[in-house]
């Protein structure tokens, strides 16, 4: 380190004695420490209730007052307080605060005491001014604070039942119980951001208005400077290197800046602390490699406050004003069951774990963020870390070259023990290149330490890691090129489809199948067009939707169990080994199956598509499948599938294969599922237009006129209605009016929509019939219409032909008021609110009628200046109709009509109808106008249903 060596040399005596001091009292606390979680470890099931109960209630433990946490952290033994008195002002000393040890002592700490966990963060500075008598007194202030501690997230925490030490309940309770109780309430809503975790060096960036000075740090060394120069002062102790590293980059950020943007910027941080990682120096290199240097940022957190940090997205969009660095994010939103978080968060795992370094890089940092759904109030509840296979390899092996150049011992030891290290760490999740490839640079990695182990500096491995191991590649170049594209060069891209019954094989028997036939990862979703660049693995109890591309790949399909005996032993199974069942890491392959109420008939609809799927089978895939019986031991399994898989992953065979199948697919139009023609149809109308009758006739029509044709509808209300009983039966302690359930299910009813449409397409995809008609029982205003062909372009399987009809009520003219023009007329707005305020049997507009009003006016106000000529730009559209299902012929009379413009006054366009008396003067003019409505007649209704579903059906010729 150039940079150091010159004046900061005559001060390496002082912060060599610092350390030897800090290593004493280390030794000290550790045995003071040891003795007292002992103590837990030991009790650990009669504490267990104390210590949720004080993490349940940690926020009371947090010490606001900056002036009593320093004391408190100097009379404690686990907790270390730096004071550096400023070089620019010696009154003005700043004070570091955090635990005494790392690693894995620091994190026993954290997790068995909440006191430590909530008040010593991950970076803590409390600012003390000691004024003269004459001067005014300023109080000790809290000036930095970075992250609560958070833990790696392990797969044994997300299988309930799995048996954990009473430290990994105490991390599991840590990570994750705050999001299942919200979850079970009821009242929340959670959401996964998996942030890129940059490979650098911490850094926390605050503004103290006081001095107009920056606050640079990095975990536990604090600067304040006002300009870049102020840094050089700084320069009496080596533990000021990375801050002031920190601090040059940073002023390389605000010189980018105008005057303006810095001065809102210092607004925005006085009392928060920016946080992020310094990558890039060349110097000091990590395991990622980096272009330039440069801050990343990625969290907010308050300086004087209990709460983990800033809601994702808040930070994000401070981040974004200012034009920062930010890290890479993957966000899953909307999670409502405790279980589809677990199930959410193992795919995050299994992603990061298998990824390559340079996607993944170190891995990630999962923010668990929770919003009220009433509220829509969000708060970070808490963080766990992914870290990537790959990652972990590199880290294995440079901590054992640094031990190497320590100690000179034996290379064949060193390499059998990587080796073994590298097994355990792929056992759940292989690297992206083969194991011989990391073992082979280990090799010459060692070979390279032991031939220069009396002139290579450690300083090589500690600070140009990145530079050493390219160095190594490139002298061992031919090698490992040859065994990193030893699986390309030796094995086509070949695709492996295991199919059983749920429950039907152990976890043990699939894990040594993949391992069998050198699989990276097992998959436990189907993705067609995923790209094969190696032996890949699908693991299903499903029928994968193939299209006649798949054709062209190197596949071959293994059903196993399909028979009598393996149905009885799959329902036994699902009955009887429910939790066994759900400690499976492929748990959520079965969710469905596991949950379901009809187990067995479930199942007999799954052995009913595999009877189709071989008959499939046999036309197209006649050589490239094989079907198991349920009563094959593993051992026999595992030796059918690996002779299968050595023939059809031979260079030779593929070439045959490749030609055969051309010859056999030549001509053929026949595919493993047919393409479905699914048009779907989205209504534009009011509540109360009669949508839900007009579903049922064109239900009618389809099953009486068109056999070759599916139908299928999905109910906003019925959903909504669904999820209002689920939320009054977890709150039977009170009453709920249907407006207030009506009212707390807003958000939530959104999200259940659109995750049961999801669900519907994938049904929809495996039909035999080759026309389907999905009918989208709910309004659709202009906004909803663009949310939802999004959703249907996203979530539209490869095997469905999609079109999109849209049908409106048939209107003579609109309603003109004031400069504005409403698409429905007055008379359509009063029919419809006729037949909402008189109808006894729907799902969720029942009870106060202003309720009812204000759902109606809102609806008539989004269709503001609306015309019909607008469906025309959207390109997703096929089909614009008009029905006419609500009369237009009555007489209204001018006071009623005022009254509505009242009523229109005080709704805005994309908002809430505010309260106000006008409603219920409105409602009791309404009623007292005895306005006369017409009904269309039925049978006129039943004709043009039919003629609609010929329309809809015609447009796929």
């Amino acid at each position: 380190m150039e940079e150091q060596s010159g004046q900061s040399l005559s001060y390496q005596q002082e912060d060599q004695e610092e350390v030897k001091l800090q290593q004493e009292e280390e030794v000290e606390d550790d045995q003071d420490y040891d003795s007292e979680t002992e103590s837990y470890d030991k009790a650990d099931g009669d504490n267990q209730e104390e210590w949720q109960s004080a993490i349940r209630n940690a926020e009371q433990q947090y010490i606001d007052n900056a002036k009593e946490y320093l004391e408190w952290a100097k009379a404690q033994k686990k907790v270390k307080v730096m004071e550096e008195q400023m070089p620019w002002d010696t009154k003005v000393q700043i004070n570091d605060i955090s635990l005494h040890r790392g690693g894995p002592l620091e994190d026993k700490k954290y997790a068995y005491f909440p006191k430590y966990r909530i008040n010593i963060k991950r970076g803590n500075s409390v600012c003390v001014v000691h004024s003269e008598e004459s001067e005014e007194k300023i109080e000790p202030f809290f000036c930095r604070r970075g992250m609560r501690k958070f833990y790696d997230l392990i797969p044994e925490y997300l299988n309930e039942g799995k048996k954990l030490s009473g430290y990994h309940q105490k991390v599991k309770f840590l990570t994750l119980n705050e999001a299942k109780e919200k979850l079970d309430s009821g009242q929340f809503q959670v959401h996964l951001y998996n942030l890129f975790k940059e490979n650098g060096e911490h850094c926390q960036i605050s503004y103290l208005q006081m001095f107009d000075m920056w606050l640079i740090a990095s975990k536990n060394v604090t600067i304040l400077v006002k300009q870049r120069e102020d840094a050089e002062k700084y320069y009496h102790k080596l533990r000021y290197y990375w801050a002031k590293l920190i601090s040059d980059e940073w002023f390389n950020i605000l010189d980018r800046m105008d005057l303006q943007q810095i001065q809102q910027l210092k607004e925005q941080m006085q009392n928060f602390t920016f946080i992020g990682e310094h990558c890039g120096n060349q110097k000091h290199q990590h395991i990622f490699k980096y272009d330039k240097v440069q801050i990343i940022f990625y969290s907010i957190v308050q300086n004087n406050s209990p709460n983990v940090c800033l809601p994702v997205d808040q930070a994000f969009e401070i981040f974004k004003q200012y034009n920062l660095n930010m890290v890479r994010i993957r966000e899953v939103k909307g999670i409502l069951s405790y279980e589809e978080l677990k199930i959410k968060l193992q795919k995050e795992f299994d992603q990061v774990a298998s990824g390559k370094i340079e996607d993944e890089g170190e891995g990630g940092v999962v923010y668990i963020v929770s919003e009220n759904l009433k509220t829509q109030e969000q708060k970070t509840i808490s963080c766990c870390k992914l870290k990537t296979t790959e990652y972990n390899i590199y880290r294995k092996l440079r901590e054992m070259l640094k031990l190497s150049l320590q100690k000179k011992t034996e290379s064949g030891r060193k390499n059998e023990r990587f080796k073994q290290e590298v097994e355990k760490m792929s056992e759940h999740h292989l690297p992206p290149k083969p194991l011989d490839y990391y073992l082979a640079l280990a090799k010459h990695s060692f070979a390279y330490i032991d031939k220069n182990f009396n002139t290579l500096s450690p300083d090589v491995l500690r600070y140009e890691f990145i530079s050493f191991i390219e160095d190594i590649y490139r002298k061992a170049e031919a090698n490992l090129n040859q065994l990193s594209s030893k699986n390309k060069t030796q094995i086509k891209p070949t695709r492996i489809i295991l199919i059983t019954p749920p429950g039907l094989l152990k976890d043990e028997t699939v894990n040594k199948i993949a391992k069998t036939i050198q699989a990276e990862q097992i998959e436990t979703a189907w993705r067609e067009d995923q790209e094969i660049t190696t032996s890949h693995f699908n693991f299903l109890h499903m029928v994968p939707r193939i299209s006649e591309k798949s054709q062209q790949q190197n596949i071959f399909f293994t059903l196993i169990g399909f028979d009598e005996n393996g149905l009885q032993q799959c329902v036994k199974n699902l009955e009887n080994e429910v939790e066994t069942l759900r400690k499976s890491k492929f748990c959520s392959n079965m969710f469905q199956y596991i949950n379901s109420k009809n187990k067995q008939q479930m199942v007999e609809l799954l052995f009913s598509k595999i009877q189709i799927f071989i008959t499939l089978l046999k036309n197209d895939y006649s050589n490239q499948f094989r079907l198991i019986d349920s009563k094959s031991s593993p051992e026999e399994i595992c030796q059918i599938i690996e002779n299968d898989f050595k023939q059809i992953s031979s260079v030779e065979q593929n070439e045959n294969s490749k030609k055969s199948g051309e010859e056999i697919t030549e001509g053929k139009t026949e595919k493993l599922l047919n393409k479905v023609n699914l048009m779907v149809i989205m209504p534009i109308a009011p509540p109360g237009s009669g949508k839900t009758f007009f579903c049922k006739l064109l239900k009618q029509t389809v099953e009486e006129q068109y056999p070759d044709c599916s139908f299928f509808s999905i109910s906003s209300d019925e959903i909504r209605l669904g999820l209002m009983e689920q939320y009054k039966k977890t709150r039977s302690e009170r009453e709920y009016t249907v407006d207030q359930l009506f009212e707390a299910t807003a958000k939530q009813a959104k999200v259940k929509y659109f995750s049961v449409l999801k669900d519907l397409l994938v049904n929809i995809s495996s039909e035999s019939k080759e026309k389907a008609i999905l009918y989208l029982d709910r309004m659709h205003p202009p906004q909803i219409l663009e949310e939802t062909f999004s959703f249907l372009k996203e979530n539209s399987l490869s095997n469905i032909n999609l079109k999109i009809s849209t049908f409106l009520v048939t209107r003579q003219q609109g309603f003109n008021y004031k400069k504005y023009n409403y698409y429905f007329s007055e008379q359509i707005f009063l029919n419809c609110l006729h037949r909402t305020l008189n109808r006894d049997n729907h799902e969720t507009l029942q009870g106060d009628a202003v309720l009812i009003l204000k759902i109606a006016f809102k609806f008539f106000q989004m269709f503001r200046d609306f015309k019909i000529q607008s469906l025309q730009n959207y390109k997703q559209i096929d089909l614009v109709i008009q029905i006419p299902l609500v009369d237009e012929t009555s007489t209204i009379n001018q006071t009623l009509i005022k009254k509505m413009e009242k009523c229109l006054d005080l709704i805005p366009p994309n908002g809430q109808p505010p309260d106000s008396p006008i409603y219920m003067d409105f409602i009791q003019s309404f009623y007292a106008a005895n306005i006369q409505f017409q009904y269309p007649e039925i049978e006129r209704l039943k004709k043009i249903a039919s003629n609609y579903v010929k329309v809809c059906l015609n447009a796929f010729q």
